[in-house]
C-alpha cells in the first residue's frame, strides 16, 4: 500500500477484508450517479482495478434518453482512463416502472455472476431506510423489510452504514464528477416523495427523528431474526443454487413454507416479489408427481423426491 487511504476508504477495505473478498472478482454495478461513481473511485484507490469489472445498464431510448446517454458515456470514459473492464447493455423494451428497471438490471447483472464473483452496489444508509419504509407502506412482512443486508454472499453493499452525506463529502474531497438523474427530482415517485418531503419534514419536526426511526427498525428486525423458527434447516446453499429438503418443506405449515420460499429467493438476490408470487410458487411445488420442473421469476425450479433445487435459468 503505497498510497494513503482516506478514513472512508480504510473503512471500506476493512469490510472487504472481513468478508474475505480480496480475491473475489468484483462486479461493480455503476449507473453513473454519485453513489456508484464513488464505488469505482474507492475500489481504484484501494488498488483493486485488476479484480474489477464494471457493469452498466442503459434503461433505453424511450424516456430520459439524453441523461441515460450521458451517464453511459461518463462510466465508459472513467473506465477507459482507469483501464477497467467494462460491459454495458441497453434495454430494448420500453421500461415503465421502477420494478421494470430493477428486473432488467438484475437480468443483465446475472449474466456475469459466477461462484468466484460478487456483485457490488452503491446502496447506502438512506436507501435502506427508504426501501424499508416503502415496503411497510406496501404491507410487506419481515422478509420484505429484511431484504437488504450488507453482504449475503451474492451482493456486497459497502456503503450500507454510510449516509448519502458521507458519500457526497467523499466525492467532493476527491473532486469527482457524476451525472445526476433528473427523475430524482420528480416527487410523484414514492421514494422521491419520502426523500424530498416526508423524511426532511420528520427531521425538522423532531431532531434526530430520522436516525431514531432507522435504528428502531434495525432493533425490531434484529429481534425477529433471533426468534426465527427452525424452518431454515430445510435450506442448503449450493454453488449458484439453493436446495430445499422436500420432506422437511412439506412438514411445515403453509405460512412457514412461504417463509422458506421467500428466504430462498433472497439468498439468490431476488428481492422484488409479491405474496401472490410466493403463493403461486408454493402451489406449483405442491404437486403429487415426484419429478417436475417449472420456471418462475427468472429461476428454474427442479423438483424430485428428495429435494427442490432453485437456480437461475440458463
Amino acid at each position: 500500500m503505497t498510497n494513503v487511504w482516506s478514513d472512508f476508504e480504510h473503512k471500506i477495505y476493512k469490510k472487504i477484508k472481513s468478508y474475505n473478498l480480496q480475491s473475489k472478482k468484483i462486479l461493480l454495478a455503476v449507473s453513473g450517479g454519485l453513489d456508484s461513481m464513488a464505488l469505482i473511485e474507492v475500489f481504484c484507490n484501494l488498488k483493486m482495478q485488476n479484480n474489477i469489472t464494471v457493469l452498466h445498464f442503459h434503461h433505453g431510448d424511450f424516456q430520459n434518453k439524453q441523461h441515460r446517454d450521458d451517464a453511459q458515456n461518463a462510466v465508459f470514459e472513467y473506465c477507459k482512463i482507469k483501464n477497467i473492464a467494462y460491459f454495458a447493455e441497453k434495454a430494448e423494451a420500453n421500461l415503465k416502472s421502477e420494478d421494470d428497471f430493477r428486473s432488467a438490471r438484475h437480468s443483465f447483472f446475472n449474466k456475469y455472476k459466477s461462484p468466484e464473483s460478487v456483485l457490488v452496489t452503491g446502496h447506502h444508509l438512506d436507501d435502506v431506510l427508504e426501501t424499508r419504509l416503502i415496503k411497510m407502506i406496501r404491507g410487506a412482512g419481515f422478509e420484505g423489510l429484511n431484504a437488504f443486508s450488507e453482504y449475503n454472499e451474492n451482493t456486497f453493499r459497502p456503503f450500507f452504514d454510510f449516509s448519502k452525506t458521507d458519500i457526497f463529502e467523499y466525492a467532493i474531497a476527491k473532486k469527482m464528477t457524476w451525472v445526476e438523474d433528473p427523475t430524482n427530482l420528480e416527487s410523484h415517485y414514492l421514494r422521491n416523495w419520502l426523500r424530498q418531503t416526508w423524511l426532511p419534514a420528520l427531521a425538522e419536526k423532531h431532531n434526530g427523528g430520522v436516525q431514531n426511526l432507522a435504528r428502531s427498525l434495525d432493533r425490531v428486525l434484529d429481534r425477529v431474526l433471533e426468534n426465527e423458527t427452525s424452518y431454515e434447516n430445510c435450506i442448503t446453499k449450493g454453488s449458484g443454487c439453493i436446495k430445499i429438503d422436500r420432506m422437511c418443506f412439506f412438514s411445515l405449515s403453509t405460512k412457514d413454507q412461504l417463509k422458506v420460499i421467500s428466504k430462498s429467493l433472497r439468498a439468490l438476490d431476488k428481492i422484488d416479489f409479491t405474496t401472490g408470487q410466493l403463493e403461486e410458487i408454493n402451489k406449483r411445488l405442491d404437486k403429487n408427481q415426484k419429478d417436475h420442473i417449472f420456471e418462475l421469476l427468472g429461476l428454474k425450479w427442479v423438483i424430485n423426491a428428495q429435494q427442490i433445487m432453485i437456480r437461475f435459468v440458463d
